[in-house]
């Protein structure tokens, strides 16, 4: 273990990809049975479930606001697109006329 953490360190040649493949042994070989075998480790493995859940609970919460978002943003544009549909139908009804009368309140005199 102490060649693997100093080929990891020291940069021995051992990359990522070199590093996952090792992940499962050292799990295995060393911090399985800390966690299962001394109090210590119990006490940090419930510690690290709890930090977990507490991930979990908030990424959760997190999705839930993204998709509200989301939802609220849809209703608008929906909104939108209803009123725009809306008033071109009020201007389509109206004559040349009526509608340069309307556009002349929209433009100032400068």
């Amino acid at each position: 273990m102490l060649t693997i953490l100093g080929m990891i360190v020291g940069g021995g040649g051992i990359g990522a990809i070199g590093l996952f493949a090792l992940m499962p042994s050292l799990l295995t070989g060393t911090v399985l049975p800390f966690l299962l075998g001394s109090p210590l480790g119990r006490k940090v493995a419930v510690g690290l479930m709890i930090a977990v859940g507490m991930l979990l609970v908030l990424w959760r919460v997190y999705a839930a606001g993204k998709s509200a978002e989301k939802a609220k943003q849809a209703a608008a544009s929906l909104r939108n697109i209803r009123t725009r549909m809306k008033v071109d139908d009020e201007i389509s009804q109206l004559s040349a006329d009526d509608r340069r009368k309307r556009l002349a309140e929209w433009v100032s005199d400068r």
